[in-house]
């Protein structure tokens, strides 16, 4: 398990701390430095990082790696990748800004046929953020656009993604979603 450590070890007994820090989770301790130098030390922690902040941070990383200008598949990718990751990791904005920048780059009609792969996730993760805020309407009108426009490989090959769908009926949202199944049969093979 990762923990995020709720106060800064600048030094332990005068020294510096700048060797790897490892946690046993047994013990609820560190050990800073390498055996048989470690000392051990008690350290306070925040909530445990999960799998999803740790695939967000790294969706992150590889993100700022890409210069700004980039606008290749392999941007719109990990566009995509950080979108999803920062929505499951429950950075919410951060979603909201990523799924906006891969809707504005399908924008463009030039590149809008590479990037029907990702329209449909941009789309269903700003209804869910819509959602956790409250906001039904937006949430149907991003479960509707979602699907709207020419079908990927993706939503043929495996069809939509439901999370949005089964919020919004959990919600009360009946008639939108069976609206959203029906519209969806286009993509179901016969």
């Amino acid at each position: 398990d990762k923990f995020q450590v709720a106060r800064q070890v600048i030094d332990f007994d005068g020294a510096p701390v700048d060797t790897v820090a490892v946690y046993e989770h047994n013990k609820g301790i560190f050990r800073v430095g390498y055996p048989p130098q470690a000392k051990v030390i008690a350290a306070d922690f925040k909530e445990p990082f999960s799998k999803e902040e740790d695939t967000y941070r790294t969706a992150v990383a590889h993100l700022q790696k890409l210069p700004a200008t980039d606008t290749s598949l392999l941007r719109w990718r990990t566009l995509n990748y950080a979108m999803l990751s920062a929505y499951y990791a429950k950075h919410p904005d951060e979603a909201t800004r990523y799924a906006q920048q891969l809707l504005a780059f399908a924008a463009d009609p030039k590149v809008k046929h590479a990037l029907t792969d990702y329209i449909h996730p941009a789309h269903t993760i700003l209804g869910l953020v819509a959602l956790e805020h409250g906001d039904v309407a937006q949430a149907t009108s991003q479960m509707q656009a979602s699907i709207a426009g020419d079908a990927s490989a993706m939503l043929t090959s495996f069809g939509p993604n439901m999370r949005l769908a089964q919020a919004l009926l959990q919600a009360g949202e009946h008639s939108a979603v069976l609206a959203y199944l029906r519209a969806c049969q286009r993509f179901w093979k016969k």
